[in-house]
Formats: structure tokens, C-alpha cells, sequence
């Protein structure tokens, strides 16, 4: 995919398809490489999601970059944003859905 095309799922939590045929949840980011002066991509995995929010809550960028895994654009085939009913059957996968308190009981 172009950087173009990926633009609109830069932070957001998607199913990513690679080109070695893989599917993933978790999110695309990018970040400014001054060196180079151009822009980097990663993928945080969905299992590694909260540890990133919690690392980069806490500025600890060390534990941000073992989270984080770089991605080629050229190894991105397709990003679907996933949907509510979508994301909670893969927390139910990876046994961290808790259903919703009842208010009435």
C-alpha cells in the first residue's frame, strides 16, 4: 500500500493483511525519522497493545521500540478498521473479554 492509501488508519485499531498472507489486529503508526527525513511505519500487535499505551504513558520509549515492530509498506496488502462485534470476538480469542455489568442486576 501507498503511504497515501494508509493514511486514514494511521492510529486506528485494524485487522492489517500482510503479504505473506498473515492476518493481524493491532494498529499502524508512523513516526518522522529525522535522520533519514522521512517517515518511518510500525505495527503494535494487538497483545501488545496495553503494555505500549502503558510504556508511552510513562515515557519509557525503551520498552516503546520492543512493542513495536517495523513495517515496509510493501508488506501491507490491505487495513479494514474493525468493528465493535469484531473486536470483542477477538478479545474473546485472546481471553481478555469481560462481559458488560448488567445495571439492573
Amino acid at each position: 500500500m501507498q503511504a497515501t492509501e494508509i493514511h486514514d488508519y494511521i492510529n486506528v485499531y485494524s485487522m492489517v493483511r500482510f503479504a505473506d498472507g498473515h492476518r493481524e489486529p493491532g494498529i499502524i503508526m508512523n513516526k518522522y525519522n529525522i535522520g533519514l527525513g522521512s517517515m518511518d511505519y510500525f505495527f503494535v500487535e494487538h497483545n501488545n497493545m496495553n503494555d505500549f499505551k502503558k510504556a508511552y504513558d510513562v515515557a519509557d520509549y525503551t520498552a516503546c521500540d520492543r512493542l513495536i515492530l517495523p513495517v515496509d509498506l510493501e508488506e501491507i496488502i490491505s487495513i479494514s478498521p474493525i468493528n465493535l462485534s469484531d473486536y470483542k470476538a477477538i478479545l474473546e480469542l485472546h481471553n481478555e473479554y469481560r462481559s458488560p455489568r448488567s445495571l439492573n442486576g
